[in-house]
């Protein structure tokens, strides 16, 4: 997944049209819900530094920025359209991926729009280290 996307950001990067430095592809990975505490939070985050995504249904999206840096957005509108198997298409207007940002949702065997769903604050997060025994 973070090949697709890495290619993705290239071309959007390199290329001189203006449909390729609007819209970035960010592949989806489902996954359940992670066990998190949050460490921090932040408005912004730099659409060239993620890495992979990852769709948690009706709750929001996971950003991973490093194998130790990831946040998680819950939304603001529209988690309940969250489902496994959708694309995340971003229109950028800048290097910066924001609370307020609208995220569209593309079916991922179709390319058909789906919906679309509102971004809220992005909270840094840890896994939690697991007890000791």
């Amino acid at each position: 997944m973070s090949i697709v996307l890495a290619a993705a950001l290239q071309v959007a990067s390199a290329s001189g049209s203006a449909l390729a430095r609007e819209i970035v592809f960010v592949p989806p990975m489902p996954g359940p819900a992670p066990v998190m505490e949050v460490v921090a939070s932040t408005d912004c985050i730099a659409l060239d530094r993620v890495r992979s995504t990852r769709i948690i249904r009706g709750t929001g999206i996971v950003y991973e920025l490093s194998r130790r840096t990831r946040f998680i957005n819950r939304l603001r509108s529209g988690a309940r359209h969250l489902s496994e198997g959708q694309v995340l298409l971003i229109r950028r207007h800048g290097p910066l991926l924001c609370a307020g940002d609208t995220v569209y949702l593309v079916d991922g065997l179709t390319g058909a729009a789906v919906s679309f769903v509102g971004l809220g604050v992005f909270e840094r997060y840890e896994e939690p280290v697991p007890p000791v025994h």
